[in-house]
């Protein structure tokens, strides 16, 4: 069923450019049908300009909470003042045909720019960034929070050691591993054409407002806002409510077609027979459609509602010059007349042969973990680790937790892990190796006396404890040995064990 997934994103992607079946708003899908066919093999050019208010934006939220009751959005943005702009730059290459795609970027943030290196993209190859990449998003970061107050983290020598630590390579964030490409054999043409043909079904007999999409020299417009969106959706659900059949039908065609031009053995008959079932229940939809409908509208009654729509507004256009096409999208916020938040973006779309050739790989995701773990070792040192037992689910595990000088603001795998632990005669045994990595001490083991010791400050300190399944496991009392201090409470009907420098 990949290729049926495939397929009704596809649809659901063209749904939220387009509503209505009026000359103009057909001729406007019309466009995006061209546009999505060049789109198989091109390039993407553009920009997108980020503006927000952030005192406006808490104002904004202030009045959303005191209307919702809610509480936490202000909260959120307490540190966050002033008006801020962020310019990102980018150029996309496309082959939608074979789902690959290759994406170089940069970001201008108070006059500074940012290289946020290359990104790519394939279904038979995962995602995989450059190292510029993070270092971009790190430095970028760090100028936005304004170095998070002294931490660690965002000092110069964290970021020299950070660079030197991921080299210039590329990093595996996602392998496919059972990932296969699921793609129509005669690419996508057949079935944007199958999409179009899907919302002239369904859609109709559906009036709606006149004024949503019009025609502008070489393309179309459309311009709306919160209110009217809202009522676009009402209009929809009540459509639908009233013409369940035609819905259904549209669909069955739409699902059966697009099953046969995956070649999905078997999928169109399933299409068709599930559509059979669903025929036997129109009642049964235009009543729950109706609900919807009547819950929507409810919604849209309340203040809160009313206060987010209100302020919304968007404008988009697309047009064609030559053998390109042009488009513009615009978003804004605003809030007692001015702008919490604006989002601009241009972009121009050319075909272009785009065989994209994937680089080599040099880390994965976990090998970028260890290596901030390493480095979070360095620059901020364990001062005791915390191990708490007694989970009903498990009598064997603990969750053992490390503490450290300062907070730790990122990190991939959490500070927390699942270790091994044992419980004899009432007394708790510690996994001494883990425990002991999570402190920075160093292990040795004597195979002779079957004994392990911690090497520290030029002696080998015994640890005694027991073995069970190939682990030491030693008392928590031992790293008293090492100078640590051990105490014990209870949480929450949970033991915990806290072991401090």
């Amino acid at each position: 069923m990949k290729k049926i997934v495939t397929a009704l994103l596809c649809a659901v992607m063209c749904l939220t450019a387009f509503t209505g079946c009026s000359k103009t708003e057909l001729g406007y899908l019309q466009m995006c049908r061209d546009m999505m066919v060049m789109m198989e093999s091109c390039q993407i050019k553009g920009q997108t300009q980020f503006d927000m208010d952030f005192d406006t934006l808490r104002s904004f939220a202030a009045a959303i909470e005191n209307e919702t009751g809610s509480m936490g959005l202000t909260e959120s943005m307490e540190d966050l003042t002033g008006s801020h702009s962020v310019l990102l730059d980018y150029t996309m290459d496309m082959d939608i045909n074979a789902l690959n795609y290759r994406l170089d970027m940069a970001m201008t943030y108070q006059d500074k720019k940012y290289d946020l290196g290359e990104m790519y993209f394939g279904v038979t190859h995962g995602l995989t960034v450059s190292s510029d990449t993070l270092l971009g998003i790190y430095r970028l970061a760090n100028d936005m929070t304004g170095g998070a107050d002294g931490s660690y983290f965002f000092s110069s020598e964290f970021e020299q050691a950070l660079a030197e630590s991921l080299g210039k390579q590329y990093i595996s964030l996602y392998s496919p591993d059972e990932l296969l490409q699921e793609l129509p054999s005669g690419g996508f043409g057949d079935l944007y054409d199958t999409v179009f043909q899907f919302y002239k079904e369904m859609l109709e007999g559906f009036e709606s407002d006149k004024t949503l999409v019009k025609e502008i020299s070489g393309g179309y417009l459309i311009e709306t806002d919160g209110k009217a969106v809202a009522q676009l959706v009402g209009n929809l659900l009540d459509f639908f409510a009233e013409n369940p059949e035609q819905l259904l039908l549209a669909a069955e065609n739409y699902m059966a077609e697009v099953a046969e031009q995956t070649g999905e053995a078997g999928a169109a008959d399933e299409m068709h027979a599930l559509f059979a079932e669903l025929s036997g229940e129109t009642a049964e939809i235009s009543e729950a459609l109706h609900e919807s409908s009547a819950m929507w509208k409810e919604l849209m009654q309340e203040s809160a509602a009313h206060l987010i729509f209100d302020n919304f507004h968007y404008r988009y256009s697309i047009t064609q010059n030559g053998s390109k096409y042009v488009s513009e999208n615009a978003y804004d916020i605003t809030y007692n007349g001015k702008k919490a938040i604006s989002i601009t973006s241009k972009e121009t779309l050319a075909k272009a042969s785009a065989s994209i050739a994937f680089p080599k790989t040099g880390l994965t995701l976990d090998d970028v973990s260890a290596k901030l773990d390493g480095l979070t070792a360095q620059f901020n040192p364990a001062v005791g680790a915390a191990l708490t037992w007694g989970f009903e689910s498990t009598a064997t595990q603990s969750m053992l937790e490390i503490r450290r000088q300062e907070p730790v603001p990122f990190r991939i795998n959490g500070s927390s892990s699942l270790e091994d632990f044992v419980v004899r005669n009432g007394r708790a045994y510690a996994p001494l190796r883990a425990v002991c990595d999570a402190l920075g001490e160093t292990v040795t083991w004597n195979k002779a006396e079957r004994k392990a010791y911690i090497a520290k400050d030029g002696k080998n300190i015994a640890m005694d404890g027991i073995l069970e399944g190939g682990k030491s496991f030693v008392g928590v009392r031992e790293f008293e040995k090492l100078g640590y201090t051990v105490s014990y409470r209870n949480v929450d009907g949970l033991k915990e064990a806290v072991i401090t420098k």
